[in-house]
């Protein structure tokens, strides 16, 4: 960015009758400009990678959390407690 602002800057002062003062004024500005949204973008896509990670996490413990009793039948009080003892154990 840097060597592209100095060949600009090289060539409007090769330039006649060139207000050199406001146009490298406004050149900083846009480089300062086009650096700040280059540093955003790297920081969101940061961000967007992290939590994409967060997600897939949760997602994980979601899925594994899910167990589904059975479709008929009763349970008692005792086979649900052995259920979570089990679950306990293999973790």
């Amino acid at each position: 960015m840097r060597c592209q602002t100095n060949l600009v800057k090289g060539r409007i002062t090769s330039l006649p009758d060139s207000s050199l003062t406001l146009i490298n004024q406004v050149l900083d500005q846009l480089v300062k400009g086009a650096t700040q949204m280059m540093h955003t973008a790297a920081l969101l896509r940061a961000e967007v990678k992290e939590l994409q990670a967060a997600n897939v996490m949760k997602k994980r413990r979601q899925k594994k959390v899910k167990k589904h009793l059975q479709e008929s039948g009763v349970l008692t009080v005792q086979e649900g407690q052995d259920i979570i003892q089990q679950s306990a154990l293999e973790e």
